[in-house]
């Protein structure tokens, strides 16, 4: 009884499967091989349908409102030009802002480098020298030692591993400060 049951609803599942199959993919027997319809012959009926629809004024648009895009989406090049003057002048004001509220007068440091030596003010700095390295925008203090250095920059390994490069002119307007690296008491 069992097996039947599970013949019968086997089949009607079956059946059901190629009912919707020829419904959604319209495979026809042979029997209905003079109703079927090339897909460029549907094309150009589509295309004369929507043409007579414009016509006579009964073409809705895709948009639901009877109007074609509603929004435009394009910019024109004075807008796109507005905007940048207004970005440009705008981080002019923040950078400005910043400028007055945390730097204060500009302290600019002796700053050059003399037979292979750094000199920042009166400190003198090798290469092979451990330094700390401290950031005026963020107040990060980075400990490294001093690998190379030349006319415009210096490079540091820090203690992670990564390279730093550090340009004089920063270290000449106070955007990064150098200074030996405090080694604790129980290291000396």
């Amino acid at each position: 009884m069992f097996t039947e049951h599970k013949s019968t609803v086997q089949s009607q599942m079956i059946n059901s499967i190629n009912e919707q199959l020829s419904k959604y993919v319209k495979i026809r027997e042979s029997a209905d091989a003079e109703l079927r319809v090339s897909t460029r012959k549907l094309r150009s009926q589509h295309k004369q349908e929507e043409a007579e629809e414009i016509k006579s004024g009964q073409r809705k648009s895709r948009y639901g409102n009877g109007e074609e895009a509603p929004i435009s989406f394009a910019i024109s090049p004075a807008e796109i030009s507005d905007d940048l003057n207004f970005i440009q002048q705008d981080w002019v004001a923040n950078a400005k802002k910043f400028a007055k509220s945390h730097l204060g007068p500009a302290k600019i440091s002796l700053v050059r480098i003399e037979n292979g030596v750094l000199i920042v003010n009166d400190g003198r700095y090798h290469v092979g020298d451990r330094i700390e390295m401290t950031t005026e925008y963020t107040g990060e203090k980075f400990n490294g030692t001093v690998t190379s250095m030349n006319s415009c920059e210096m490079y540091c390994r820090l203690m992670d591993g990564s390279k730093a490069r550090i340009y004089l002119k920063h270290l000449r307007n106070g955007r990064v400060r150098i200074s030996p690296e405090e080694i604790p008491m129980e290291m000396r």
